[in-house]
């Protein structure tokens, strides 16, 4: 190996290969499966860890999923479920196709929407942990 070549290989392992931060970019469903929701606004599911195996996560969407007079948003410390009810995911579990939000959530005038979020915009696999990527 020449030295170019031996300088780049140092480079990408020092910074991380695709699988090194195992599906960190949001997307979670593309390692996970069988997504439920738990008491309403868990989000859990089996994930793909780096060595292959498997995890069992759960993150609590309520944290980092807002109302924002009838729309859902990403927002950390989000808060949804005191406005919001009738909490699922579209496609019934076990999940069919892209893991979409649903609920009933009410507007500042009191009437209620049935605002939808994807959850893959903000939720990640990171080794086999559900975690939050979406805006500050």
């Amino acid at each position: 190996m020449n030295r170019f070549s031996a300088i780049s290989f140092a480079v990408l392992t020092l910074a991380g290969t695709p699988t090194s931060d195992a599906f960190a970019d949001g997307n979670y469903s593309e390692s996970c499966t069988t997504t439920a929701l738990l008491v309403g606004s868990d989000l859990q599911a089996d994930c793909k860890r780096r060595d292959g195996s498997i995890r069992r996560s759960t993150i609590r969407l309520n944290d980092y999923i807002a109302n924002d007079d009838g729309r859902l948003h990403w927002r950390r410390d989000g808060g949804f479920k005191a406005s919001c009810g009738n909490v699922r995911l579209k496609g019934g579990i076990p999940l069919e196709g892209a893991p979409i939000l649903t609920a009933g959530c009410m507007t500042r005038g009191g009437l209620i929407t049935h605002p939808t979020i994807d959850l893959d915009e903000g939720i990640a696999n990171v080794d086999g942990k559900l975690v939050y990527v979406g805006p500050e």
